[in-house]
Order: C-alpha cells, then sequence, then structure tokens
C-alpha cells in the first residue's frame, strides 16, 4: 500500500497492490428536498462546530449497508491518487488507472480509467474471469499458492492446471 491512503470503513481483499494517495471518499449530502447541504441542518454530530437539529434527521443510505461503506476486492491494482465514493465495490481482480474517479461499481477484472472511472476494457476472457472467481485462488493456503506460484505467469497454464 502506497503513502497517504485514506480507506475509512473499507474492506480491503487479498493480494492487492494499492497505490500511494488513493482516498475512499465517505462524504454525503441530501440533494435533494433539503434546501441546503450544509450538515448542521441535518446532522447532530456537529461535523463543523454547531448543529441546529435536535434529532438527526438525513442519512446516508451509504452508512446503512453494514460494517464496510467501501469494499475492495481481492487481486485488485489501484493507481496513484485514485478516489472511490462512499458505497462503491471494487470488484475481484479490477485495475483502476492512476488519477480516477470510480463513481460506480467495477466489474470482475475490468480495467477502469478516468473522471468518471470508465471501463475500456478487461484483463480476460470471460472463461477465463469465471474460471478465476469460481477458483478464488486468494483463499488459497499460502503453502498451496507456493507450490502453484510458477501458473500465476500464464493465463492458460493457470486455467488448465490450477485446480489438479
Amino acid at each position: 500500500m502506497g503513502d497517504e491512503c485514506v480507506f475509512n470503513s473499507t474492506y480491503i481483499g487479498k493480494y492487492c497492490a494499492l497505490g500511494a494517495g488513493i482516498r475512499v471518499s465517505l462524504g454525503d449530502h441530501p440533494l435533494h428536498k433539503f434546501v441546503s447541504i450544509h450538515p448542521a441542518f441535518f446532522s447532530t454530530k456537529k461535523q463543523a462546530g454547531f448543529t441546529f437539529c435536535e434529532r438527526d434527521i438525513w442519512k446516508s443510505d451509504k452508512q446503512l449497508k453494514g460494517k464496510y461503506v467501501c469494499t475492495i476486492g481481492s487481486d485488485v491494482w489501484i493507481g496513484d491518487e485514485v478516489t472511490i465514493l462512499g458505497g462503491i465495490k471494487v470488484a475481484d481482480g479490477s485495475v483502476v488507472g492512476a488519477g480516477a474517479v470510480v463513481t460506480r461499481d467495477t466489474e470482475p477484472y475490468g480495467i477502469y480509467v478516468g473522471v468518471p472511472a470508465k471501463k475500456i476494457g478487461s484483463r480476460f476472457s470471460e472463461e477465463d474471469i469465471s474460471f478465476l472467481l469460481k477458483s478464488r485462488w486468494w483463499d488459497s493456503k499460502f503453502e498451496d499458492l507456493v507450490f502453484k506460484s510458477h501458473l500465476f505467469s500464464d493465463i492458460q497454464q493457470f486455467t488448465q492446471k490450477f485446480e489438479e
């Protein structure tokens, strides 16, 4: 993991390569109905040092999904200075290019770049992706990965021999 990353309320899978300056943005504000987006009008937490509320009158859906607001799957590569919005799932095997802003869930083994991040391709064929997801190789015992590590440099060899 690179320097100066902020991964608040984020689950990070196994065997990831994470660049410097990655940020998971948890902030969320009501965009419709409320006159102001300032938290003093909807939250008792005093994020700005004060509040006008006696009780919380708006809760972000993102905060209600469970323990983690963001999920980064296994075997994910995220480049430097990427921003991931809260509530997003970066799927297993995804690649996110440097400087991207991820505003939507990614697909397994998809390659994403830009602002907002857009899919520009896949790392492997659909058949190979299906095999990799079913294999869940990242959950294998360390000793098994040591024994099979020679298969990781060739997807064809991997799909033919990994489960032997």
